[in-house]
């Protein structure tokens, strides 16, 4: 489950890096860095900043009576500050507040520097591009065999911009391929036939890599099948197209980023006071549930939100609605 979870993280780096570069870079306009950090910001952190502070005060409540009221409250305070400036990946000994706003914190450092080394990997030729992150990527991956990135490292965002590196040199090269009549009408034609062998090659991966005698798979294999999954899925074929198109997947796709936070909370409040063998009738009512909590955040609570943060702060963003859910 872990390398399952491993490749996932991979997955939704590469896409940040490939939305975010489709939206911003294929027109070789200007990204102006305080219009894309208010964009970014409206869609990540109302939900996140909601539910660090929720968890915050739980676990105020719930510590406070062992440790005392003025050394849990100075603890938990300084423990929410460092989340609410998305430090927490950079800092790992400390307790987290939400597990999973780690790869939030990770994103906020690929924000930051998007308006900069997007450009400078999006306004370059392809082959240019591909040798860029061709050599950030061999270069984090000698320091990581080297044995660098430990439990305890205080720079893994640092180590994990390869993949968003990763993500943008592949909207430069759907780009090329568009451009480029014969590659973009063959990408169409097999973009199904693509999509079916990157997921078969991410299953042996899953199922394999234990007999193997891996932890995972070398970072370089999961980049490229993820790369070419990316691609096929925005091949434009028809039938991955179908495959996408229902109404209620859209709905399950734009409530992503609200699943992905909610979830361990959720888990925490209702699952955990069942004790360790809550039952599959308890498991399923939290998965329903946390899904349906998601969907009605997203449309009644992140959506409210991010067009109030673009008022507030009257910004022009042009990421739709949809663009903006996927590039979480």
């Amino acid at each position: 489950m872990l390398h399952f979870t491993g490749v996932g993280v991979i997955f939704f780096f590469l896409l940040s890096g490939y939305i975010l570069s489709m939206v911003y870079l294929r027109d070789d306009e200007v990204v102006t860095p305080r219009k894309f950090w208010t964009a970014r910001l409206a869609r990540i952190y109302p939900l996140y900043f909601l539910t660090i502070f929720v968890a915050a005060i739980y676990s105020f409540l719930t510590r406070f009576p062992r440790l005392g009221f003025r050394r849990e409250l100075v603890g938990v305070g300084a423990l929410f500050l460092e989340h609410v400036f998305l430090l927490q990946h950079w800092f790992p000994q400390l307790v987290s507040l939400n597990f999973p706003t780690w790869s939030v914190s990770t994103e906020a450092f690929y924000y930051l520097l998007f308006p900069w080394i997007g450009v400078a990997l999006g306004h370059r030729s392809t082959r240019t591009s591909l040798a860029i992150a061709l050599v950030v990527c061999l270069s984090i991956e000698a320091l990581i065999w080297r044995g660098i990135d430990g439990p305890d490292c205080h720079f893994k965002p640092v180590l994990e911009l390869r993949y968003f590196v990763a993500g943008i040199v592949i909207a430069k090269c759907h780009v090329s391929l568009m451009h480029w009549q014969e590659g973009n009408r063959w990408l169409i034609h097999y973009g199904a036939l693509l999509c079916l062998v990157c997921l078969c090659a991410l299953l042996v991966m899953f199922e394999f890599h234990d007999a193997l005698g891996l932890d995972r798979f070398p970072d370089p294999i999961e980049i490229v099948t993820c790369s070419v999954l990316i691609l096929s899925c925005a091949s434009g074929n028809r039938w991955v197209t179908r495959v996408f198109a229902p109404s209620w997947l859209v709905i399950l796709g734009e409530s992503s980023y609200g699943l992905y936070l909610l979830h361990v909370p959720v888990y925490v409040y209702t699952m955990g006071r069942l004790g360790p063998h809550p039952g599959h009738l308890a498991f399923t009512l939290y998965v329903v549930g946390t899904t349906a909590l998601s969907v009605v955040s997203f449309y009644f609570f992140e959506t409210p939100s991010r067009r109030f943060v673009l008022r507030f702060f009257s910004t022009r963003t042009r990421e739709s609605i949809a663009e903006a859910s996927i590039a979480q």
